[in-house]
């Protein structure tokens, strides 16, 4: 769809917004849990994959939600990171169960095969997470019983999955950002910190061009556009669909915009579907009762003894078939995917990331798709040639008086600032050689965590700099 209408529709849109009465947030990933959190699925027979040496060119980022725990990966060398569904909290901050988080498989293999390991923290209750954001001891609370989760698991890093804040608390999320990311880097200072958005921010609680100084990515959940309970059947991820206002291109270009930072975006795709039943055989028809969720293994099984359909305007895929009534299963599939992955690249995304590992039954469909697309071994995928990774050398670290700055390899000219620890911009600098060295003196600035950005060719790299004063 054309962006200007989008922006113009946008507008009318907000200044209607007050007059809504039933915005549809709907999480897909706690409908999930509800639906199998008492399964535990077989791990299925996952084929190792002939893959030359080399790595990945994006971030491919996946989530295990516990009753997949026992997921066989085909390659775990084809996953940059996976983030453990979940560990939840309640409204005082506490965390009140990690299920089954010891006694995964799928994590025990992934992380002997180097992937970085995430804990996914959730809560979603909107009034539970108001209380816990807008109360500062609930929020001290909670940071630190979520690093101290993730210190005695041994993991990586944590991924923050409220679903999903009222409407006015978005201040009070920027608050929480910040003190995580400060307790964090005293505690863990290596440690990766994700946050999943909403398709449609439709409360605006999730600013991004401030909460980028915090988080390390934005996984996009873009999925869900048509839900389980939806009135009409249809695509849920459409890619640029000019029948849809909402749909992964709007997405992406919305948080892109308000972030400026795409190379802290992961494109958050489903490995699910949802079966309706429903009055027609055509998309759009009205569905009787919620959709049943399909997996993909089964989704794409049933699409070929079916008969697979493919709708043009949404680069989806789907079937029909008829029982008592009619019935539309829409759903992804490699060709989606591979489209999809196709589009990340071409927006200079951090990657492409996952609901929900498992759910592909270690499909060599999907999992060549992935590799074709991110994998740049001996023969590298479809002429993507990853880019040099831009350098940032900082000395001494920590520092007391100055320190020295040191930034290479720089594709085209790029723009350096330094954030302090409360989230002003400090430091501004434009690098318009392949390479610059400057002196930075904090005087007159309080000691603390600053994080220095270099934003080059769509992608931004960070560097973290401790002034000690």
């Amino acid at each position: 769809m054309s962006r200007a209408i989008a922006l113009i529709i946008l507008l009318l849109f907000c200044c209607s917004r007050a007059e809504m009465t039933d915005s549809p947030l709907h999480s897909v990933h706690k409908e999930h849990e509800k639906i199998f959190s008492d399964s535990l699925f077989p791990s299925g027979a996952a084929v190792p994959m002939p893959i030359s040496s080399g790595r990945l060119s994006h971030i491919v980022y996946g989530f295990i939600p516990y009753w997949e725990r026992e997921y066989r990966c085909p390659d775990w060398r084809l996953v940059s990171r996976v983030a453990y569904f979940s560990c939840t909290l309640n409204r005082l901050g506490q965390i009140t169960g990690c299920r089954h988080f010891r006694e995964s498989p799928a994590i025990d293999s992934a992380k002997a095969a180097g992937v970085k390991i995430d804990v996914c923290v959730t809560l979603f209750s909107e009034s539970d997470i108001d209380a816990l954001l807008s109360t500062p001891a609930f929020r001290r609370r909670c940071v630190s019983e979520i690093i101290d989760t993730m210190i005695a698991f041994g993991a990586n890093g944590v991924n923050i999955d409220f679903e999903f804040p009222g409407y006015g608390y978005g201040g009070y999320f920027l608050d929480f950002a910040r003190e995580f990311r400060e307790s964090l880097d005293a505690r863990a200072y290596d440690a990766w910190l994700s946050v999943d958005l909403p398709a449609v921010d439709w409360r605006s609680t999730f600013w991004t061009d401030s909460l980028r100084n915090f988080f390390d990515a934005f996984f996009v959940m873009c999925y869900g556009y048509h839900w389980r309970t939806s009135p009409s059947t249809g695509p849920i991820d459409p890619l640029d669909d000019p029948t849809e206002f909402y749909d992964i291109a709007y997405s992406i270009y919305h948080y892109k915009t308000q972030s400026g930072a795409p190379g802290k975006i992961i494109l958050g795709l489903p490995l699910y579907g949802y079966d309706w039943a429903c009055n027609d055989s055509i998309r759009g028809a009205s569905t009787i009762g919620a959709g049943t969720a399909v997996v993909y293994a089964t989704a794409t099984a049933r699409a070929e003894s079916i008969g697979r359909l493919w709708d043009d305007n949404a680069s989806s895929p789907w079937y029909r078939y008829r029982t008592t009534t009619w019935h539309q299963c829409w759903f992804s599939d490699s060709m989606s995917l591979d489209m999809r992955f196709e589009f990340a690249i071409d927006e200079s995304l951090m990657g492409v990331g996952f609901w929900a590992l498992g759910y592909d039954r270690g499909s060599q469909s999907l999992w060549n798709a992935i590799r074709n697309h991110f994998w740049t071994g001996d023969n590298v995928a479809l002429g993507h040639i990853p880019r040099p990774e831009l350098k940032i050398v900082v000395s001494p670290n920590p520092f007391n008086s100055a320190c020295e700055i040191n930034i290479s390899h720089v594709p085209k000219n790029a723009f350096a600032k330094i954030i302090s620890p409360d989230g002003r911009v400090v430091f501004r600098k434009m690098i318009t050689e392949s390479s610059d060295c400057f002196i930075w003196n904090p005087s007159g600035l309080t000691a603390g965590v600053y994080l220095l950005e270099v934003m080059a060719d769509g992608n931004v790299f960070m560097k973290k700099i401790i002034y000690l004063r």
